[in-house]
């Protein structure tokens, strides 16, 4: 019986792939004067922001840096924090359920907050394992386990759902089962056939909820 669900934010919950896209061409073009090539952004999807950061400007003073992206991002609330469709649905569809819920991503815990606050869902979390939170981030399985620990529930009792491999080996690592979601601009149809393969994959948020019912492929 599935008791949990923990969720990733950028590009599971949360439509924030062109956003952020513009905010690392932006800060490519004012510290590096260039345009960013496409497979360069993909090197960073599922990072902590400081990791990437410090990868594609080591020479520049991280919290600088930091300010910059930030500063960018600053009055972009309406693009960068936009539920994917359905996904309000499917979260008040798991509370009554009385499935408890947690955010296990490689986002800062404010703007994680401020996201879910913004699309009126923040009081289903029980719980935000965000990068500020553990030192060790996604595909280490560590913030899943921890999220497991915080909710008290065990491995077979949760799934976990994202859209990069980053959440799949994490899952797969933790003991968890995973469910892929296809929706995101970055999802690539080989992680399917990967060691890592997901348990299930789906098209639509509310299949979250079949899966919780027994009813997935039904």
């Amino acid at each position: 019986m599935i008791k949990a669900v923990l969720f990733d934010f950028d590009g599971t919950l949360m439509d924030t792939q062109k956003a952020i896209e513009e905010t690392w061409k932006h800060i490519f073009k004012e510290i590096r004067n260039i345009d960013v090539d496409e497979e360069t952004l993909k090197s960073s999807y599922g990072e902590p922001l400081r990791t990437s950061l410090e990868k594609f400007f080591p020479d520049i003073p991280l919290d600088e840096a930091v300010k910059i992206f930030k500063g960018y991002q600053k009055d972009m609330d309406e693009e960068m924090f936009k539920l994917f469709d359905g996904m309000e649905e499917t979260v008040k569809g798991l509370q009554k359920r009385d499935v408890k819920m947690a955010l296990v991503t490689s986002r800062g815990a404010k703007s994680s907050d401020r996201g879910l606050s913004l699309n009126g869902i923040r009081d289903a979390f029980e719980i935000l394992i965000t990068a500020d939170k553990t030192t060790e981030h996604k595909p280490n399985p560590l913030p899943v386990l921890l999220a497991l620990e915080e909710l008290g529930v065990t491995k077979s009792e949760a799934i976990m759902v994202g859209d990069t491999q980053f959440d799949l080996i994490a899952a797969r690592r933790a003991g968890v089962k995973s469910v892929l979601v296809s929706w995101a601009e970055i999802n690539d149809e080989n992680l399917a056939k990967k060691e890592y393969a997901p348990d299930y994959i789906i098209d639509r948020g509310m299949e979250i909820l079949d899966i919780i019912d027994g009813n997935y492929g039904k």
